[in-house]
Order: C-alpha cells, then sequence, then structure tokens
C-alpha cells in the first residue's frame, strides 16, 4: 500500500472513531431524553384527560351566563333642503352639497357604521338621477358601495334630502 492508501485509511479510522464517539456521546443520550419525554408526555396526557373528565361533571353547576349585549346606538339622521344640494331642475351636486358629504364622511371616519340610507321624496323625474349622484359623492369620499343606499320614497320630505347612518352592533 502507497502512502496514499495509508492517508486514506488513516482518516477512514479517524472518521470511524469520530462517530463512534458521536453516536456514544450525542446520539444515544438524545435518543433515551426523547424516550423519556414521550413517556412523560403519556402521562402527563392520562392526567389532562382524567382532569377533564372531572370537569364535565362539576360544569353542568355553574350557572350560565348571558353575554352582555352592546346598547345600540339610535341612528343618526341628518335632514337638508333639496336646494343645499342641486340647483333647480339640475343632477349636479352644489358645492355646498359636496361640503356637507365631505363633513358627514369626516365625522364617521373612525365609526363603525353599518349603512348610509339617503332619501328623497319622489316629486319629479330628477329624483332618482339625485339621490344616484349623492350616493356616487359618498363613494368617491371613500364609502364602500356596498353601505350607501339611495332611495326615492313617498316616505321621504318633499324638498329635503335626508341621510341616514345606521351604526353596526
Amino acid at each position: 500500500m502507497g502512502k496514499l492508501g495509508w492517508l486514506f485509511f488513516i482518516l477512514f479510522i479517524i472518521g470511524l472513531t469520530g462517530g463512534i464517539y458521536f453516536y456514544k456521546t450525542k446520539y444515544t443520550p438524545l435518543v433515551e431524553e426523547n424516550k423519556a419525554l414521550k413517556k412523560e408526555n403519556k402521562n402527563l396526557k392520562e392526567e389532562f384527560l382524567a382532569e377533564l373528565k372531572s370537569l364535565k361533571t362539576v360544569t353542568p353547576k355553574i350557572p350560565k351566563q348571558e353575554p352582555q349585549k352592546e346598547a345600540k346606538k339610535e341612528p343618526l339622521k341628518f335632514e337638508f333642503k333639496l336646494s343645499d344640494f342641486f340647483a333647480k331642475n339640475s343632477t349636479k351636486l352644489s358645492t355646498k352639497g359636496k361640503e356637507i358629504i365631505s363633513n358627514i364622511v369626516k365625522t364617521l371616519e373612525n365609526e363603525n357604521f353599518e349603512e348610509i340610507e339617503i332619501l328623497l321624496y319622489p316629486q319629479s323625474k330628477l329624483q332618482v338621477r339625485r339621490a344616484l349622484n349623492i350616493k356616487a359623492y359618498f363613494v368617491r369620499k371613500g364609502i364602500n358601495k356596498n353601505s350607501v343606499w339611495a332611495w326615492v320614497k313617498n316616505s321621504g320630505k318633499k324638498d329635503k334630502v335626508i341621510i341616514t347612518v345606521k351604526w353596526s352592533v
């Protein structure tokens, strides 16, 4: 065997010795510790299940408590003159109308509201387009389109724009 052969043989013996050393000093204790932890875990699980069973017999004796319900806020209702929002025979929002909507949106910025309803009285053919334009401006100001409702109903008031904010519970 040449020098290179002896070198590989010595390296093999060193590697084998290191492997045996690692197996005896590191691997075997970890395996034993893992076995002990598994046994302890099994014992703890059995104790936990026994404790849980004993609690089930006690639980019915504890009176049920109803969760406290948060008081629902009354809707916030704004009533404005139709002329504050639109010029006569126009569906275009006035500057004052845009300012009113912007102020409402600012007021609701950090509030948890459910929806906004816009209600106009059906006094002319323009009312539907007017209601939709008010809704569109709310949406442009950042309100979710699914949270704004525009209505033209007889329950509205003549020459009025009624904006109602309903709160989430």
